[in-house]
């Protein structure tokens, strides 16, 4: 996120994130978000983070990681879970 997108409306009125994410390493991010840029999804969980704790988002009561189980990202779910609990505002580690 860029700091101009910071100021926008819609930032106060925010009561829940989810972020799907599927992977716990670029590997295997690649394969199952096809296109998708892990470092750049990891600088915004960062970004989300600091966000949360200073109270950029003043109406979120929630946010969430999400990992979809599949045959090609099983053997993450334990590191994925480690992973998402860096973030220190997270509220839920969510598997399906």
């Amino acid at each position: 996120m860029t700091p101009s997108r910071l100021s926008l409306p819609f930032m106060k009125r925010v009561e829940f994130i989810g972020i799907s994410i599927d992977a716990a390493t670029e590997n295997i991010y690649t394969k199952v978000r096809p296109g998708g840029q892990f470092k750049v999804l990891t600088q915004n969980l960062e970004h989300l983070d600091r966000l949360v704790k200073n109270g950029g988002l003043p109406k979120l009561n929630f946010w969430r990681m999400n990992f979809v189980v599949q045959k090609e990202n099983y053997f993450e779910m334990s590191a994925f879970a480690k992973w998402a609990l860096t973030y220190t505002s997270i509220s839920q580690v969510w598997f399906n």
